[in-house]
């Protein structure tokens, strides 16, 4: 959904998870933003205030990008994207070009220019630009931020460099950098929403001053002030005077998300998850192979201090797709194995061609014929793969679909990302190529370190948390847990395995938490392993999920303040509920605590334009069986980490 609206002197876009509005008689500067839920929207903006609102503070005295009327010039509009340009005057010493492009998914990029007239000098003592949200009295905030400064991973190959971070902040706490940060997010949860519904990212790419040769120093501050909750970006902290010919670019980025609660070709984008409840089998197999020669000789037999030697076996054998298929899943994931040459990260770089085509084809289509859908592993830091036909020559577009390791344009030393730069807008615009790649049926699942909208907004699910270190607070409480994944943006796969480090992903815990909050998850095929021990833990999910009979079109989850189809009288209590195209309903309730939980969950039929329809439990091993009566689900006493759910179709 992306529908535009000029109106002079206003420009409103709005699109499934926001709306935009510009006074072009103010500088082009927003002077709305809202953020919307289900039937619900919410402003981030107080009386219109404009931002970001450029303001240089000059010898002769302030001026500010709103102060001024701008000349505009339409563009590119259609369903995916609108771009208009403006120019202006910025008091009378510069002139202002901004570039605005409106995204469907919810992300509005500007780069600006200003240039200092021909001949003029000035001294320029301060210069920021802001965005103040209304967020303060939001029922629930929670607060991060990338910086530029490198986070070191060790691992048994190379430093891995990423970027320093916080996450879960209180919207109390305060934000003082000496740089411009290139990402400053908020989890936001409304009085409709248990937990978090929207997400919201101020982004600057290039964390370079205004003067000193771009290099003096620069600043950020965020916190509470006035009343809101600002991001404050200094361009100019030390006194400069600049002289003619001279010029400043940069570019800034604003993204409204929101939970992602469809499924199918149909579905509204900003919303879209095609994993929703998948029942996923990642094929993990080893791929060294072994040489004297480059790339070999630079390709570690493992990469992190848990894993097996990575030397190559045999590939995985076609009964292995029916072995998956036989206990439900409806989702491959082939890592890296099937490659030419895997790579390592980066060091070196994979080669995309199919390592044995024939046999790969034969798996492939053993698992479409067993009803699955296909994803290829590749990394979001060897985009070059774009370029190769392994998609086309194996995969089904608008149907399958593509596992994006490094999934993020944060991580130093890649995607030309450094110090003073932040590829966001260019990873933007791969990550929507790679939708056209896979369809709008398809499916993307990414893999982060660090989970941001920017970084994996338009894809269906994330998994947030690295193998070996910040996956700590994915299982630490439901609250916490939907910050820490982003679930106010993005579908959530819990990474899975049966490492040290990863065990407790593979446990009754994880299961519990995917059934009460609406995750999936990644238990590993693996050679010498039946896949039925590496997927015993969520099994019982799988069985739920698959008592729906066909893939769910949208979710009714009140963690994200979906429509209320349910209401629970325990705190412990969960609830998730599913509906097919054909209108069938799978409702769950899961105990996410440490203790036994007595409890009811009705459900509101009406809702679901299924009143009337009797309700049946689902009896699945390893579940809770709620009773029922009438639309009330009575539970006697699930266990701690329990679920179970019931099935609701329609009379014929």
């Amino acid at each position: 959904m992306l529908k535009v609206k000029k109106q002079s002197p206003t420009v409103r876009v709005e699109t499934g998870a926001a709306i935009f509005e510009w006074d072009l008689n103010r500088g082009a500067q927003l002077t709305r933003a809202d953020v919307k839920g289900h039937g619900v929207s919410h402003s981030l903006f107080v009386a219109e205030v404009p931002a970001p609102n450029l303001r240089l503070e000059t010898s002769n005295g302030v001026v500010a990008v709103a102060d001024s009327a701008v000349d505009v010039t339409f563009g590119r509009e259609d369903e995916e994207c609108f771009v208009f340009e403006a120019k202006s005057r910025l008091g009378d010493l510069f002139n202002v070009e901004q570039k605005f492009e409106v995204f469907r998914e919810g992300v509005v990029f500007c780069e600006f220019n200003i240039v200092l007239d021909e001949g003029k000098a000035v001294e320029l003592r301060a210069a920021s630009m802001s965005f103040p949200f209304d967020v303060l009295s939001t029922k629930r905030v929670r607060v991060g931020y990338m910086s530029r400064d490198p986070y070191p991973k060790q691992d048994v190959t190379c430093i891995h460099v990423l970027a320093q971070h916080k996450l879960n902040m209180e919207r109390t706490e305060t934000i003082d950098a000496p740089h411009l940060l290139p990402c400053v997010g908020l989890n936001l949860g409304w009085d409709e929403a248990r937990y978090y519904s929207n997400r919201v990212e101020a982004v600057i790419e290039d964390s370079t001053s205004i003067g000193g040769g771009m290099l003096n120093p620069t600043r950020t501050l965020a916190g509470p002030k006035d009343g809101c909750w600002e991001v404050r970006w200094s361009l100019c902290e030390k006194p400069e005077k600049l002289q003619a010919p001279f010029f400043y670019r940069n570019r800034w980025a604003l993204a409204l998300g929101a939970a992602k609660t469809e499924a199918g070709p149909k579905a509204e984008p900003a919303r879209r998850n095609n994993v929703m409840a998948a029942r996923i089998c990642h094929v993990m197999y080893p791929y060294v192979r072994e040489g004297n020669e480059w790339p070999w000789t630079s390709v570690p037999v493992r990469q992190t201090f848990y894993q097996d030697v990575q030397l190559a076996v045999a590939n995985p054998e076609l009964e292995r797709v029916d072995e998956a298929a036989d206990l439900g899943a409806n989702v491959l994931i082939l890592h890296q194995f099937w490659m030419t040459n895997g790579g390592s990260n980066g060091e070196p770089m994979a080669d995309y061609r199919a390592y044995d085509p024939q046999w790969l084809a034969a798996f492939v289509g053993r698992a479409h014929e067993r009803g699955m859908r296909v994803g290829f592993y590749m990394r979001g830091i060897e985009r070059y793969c774009l370029y190769c036909d392994f998609f086309e020559r194996f995969l089904k577009k608008d149907w399958d679909g593509l596992y994006i390791d490094w999934s993020t344009p944060f991580a130093l030393g890649f995607c030309k990302t450094t110090a003073l730069h932040c590829s966001a807008y260019d990873w933007f615009m791969y990550v929507r190529a790679l939708r056209h790649r896979v369809g709008e049926g398809g499916f993307l699942i990414g893999h982060t370190a660090i989970p941001t909208f920017m970084a994996v907004g338009a894809f269906d699910a994330l998994i947030a948390g690295e193998f070996s270190v910040m996956h700590g607070g994915l299982l630490v409480s439901p609250e916490y847990s939907a910050s820490y994944s982003l679930l106010s943006g993005c579908g959530v796969n819990l990474i899975s395995g049966d490492s040290p480090d990863r065990s407790v992903f593979s446990s009754g815990t994880a299961a519990a938490f995917c059934a009460g909050l609406g995750y999936s998850s990644h238990p590993f095929m693996q050679p010498n392993q039946p896949f039925r021990e590496a997927n015993a833990f969520i099994q019982p999910l799988w069985d739920l999920w698959a008592a729906l009979g066909s893939a769910p079109v949208r979710v009714f989850n009140p963690a994200v303040g979906t429509r209320p189809v349910t209401t629970a009288d325990a705190d412990a209590i969960h609830t998730v509920v599913y509906q097919a195209a054909d209108g069938t309903a799978l409702a769950l309730a899961a105990n996410l605590s440490d203790g036994e939980v007595k409890g009811n969950v009705d459900i509101d039929l009406e809702a679901l334009g299924l009143a009337g329809a009797p309700i049946e439990p689902v009896e699945a091993d390893g579940t809770y069986a709620p009773a029922v009566t009438d639309s009330r689900l009575v539970l006697k006493g699930i266990p701690a980490y329990g679920f179970g759910g019931v099935v609701i179709r329609r009379t014929p």
